[in-house]
C-alpha cells in the first residue's frame, strides 16, 4: 500500500503574503518496486488513494516506473513499448481520479535514454515532460542529460520541476531567471534507500521559492 504524505506550506498559493487558495499536493512515498509491472500497481494505487485524500496533485519518485537504474537494484532493459504502455495506465488513472500527475519514469529521445517527469493533466492529457538535465556522475553511461526546462499548470499552481540534486547542486535549475512566474519547483527524489520499521522509503520533496 502506498504512503501518500499530504503537502501544507508548499501547496498553498499565496497573494502579498497571504493565503488565497489551498492546493493540497500528494508525495508518494512508495518502495521501490519489485518489478516494472508493480510499479504501475503501484502508482495505481497511489493516485487513487490521493485523489481520496482531497490531492490535486500528485508526486512519485525519480524514475518510479519502471524504477530508477543505478542503486544496486535490478531493472531490466528499457523497453519503450512497456514505458507506452505504462503511461497509458496510468493517465487512464489520473482521469479516472481526476487529479495531475506527475510522474518519475524514463524515456527515449533519439535513440538515449533519458531520465524524467512525465507531468499528466487531471483529465489524462499529457502536458509534457520535463528531462533531468544535470545528471550525477554515477549515472553517465545510463542516463543521458536533457537539454531545456519548461513550466507546467495545475488549475492555479504554476510550476516547474527539479530531478534529485537539480534541487540543490544546481541552483540555477529554480531560479526566477530561468524560470519565469514560477512560484513552486516540484522535485523528484530517489535518494539512498532508509530503513522505517523495517521497509525502505523514498523522498519526493516541493519547495516554494522565496518571493
Amino acid at each position: 500500500m502506498a504512503s501518500i504524505r499530504g503537502s501544507g506550506y508548499g501547496g498553498e498559493l499565496f497573494s502579498k503574503g497571504k493565503l488565497v487558495n489551498p492546493f493540497r499536493i500528494a508525495l508518494a512515498n512508495i518502495r521501490f518496486p519489485a518489478t516494472p509491472e508493480e510499479s504501475i500497481r503501484l502508482a495505481v494505487q497511489a493516485i487513487d488513494r490521493a485523489s481520496s485524500k482531497g490531492a490535486r496533485v500528485i508526486c512519485f519518485p525519480e524514475c518510479f516506473i519502471p524504477g530508477y537504474r543505478g542503486i544496486g537494484k535490478h531493472v531490466p532493459p528499457p523497453d519503450p513499448e512497456f514505458l507506452a504502455r505504462a503511461w497509458s495506465v496510468t493517465a487512464a488513472a489520473a482521469a479516472k481520479a481526476n487529479i495531475t500527475v506527475v510522474l518519475g519514469t524514463e524515456r527515449f529521445v533519439d535513440g538515449a535514454l533519458l531520465a524524467t517527469a512525465l507531468v499528466m493533466n487531471q483529465d489524462g492529457s499529457v502536458a509534457g515532460f520535463q528531462d533531468k538535465v544535470q545528471i550525477d556522475p554515477s549515472e553517465e553511461g545510463t542516463y543521458t542529460p536533457g537539454s531545456d526546462r519548461r513550466v507546467f499548470q495545475a488549475g492555479p499552481l504554476t510550476f516547474g520541476i527539479a530531478i534529485c540534486h537539480e534541487g540543490w547542486r544546481y541552483p540555477a535549475s529554480t531560479s526566477r531567471r530561468r524560470l519565469a512566474c514560477l512560484r513552486h519547483v516540484v522535485e523528484l527524489c530517489r535518494c539512498a534507500p532508509r530503513q522505517v520499521a523495517g521497509q525502505e522509503f523514498t523522498v519526493v520533496t516541493r519547495k516554494r521559492l522565496k518571493a
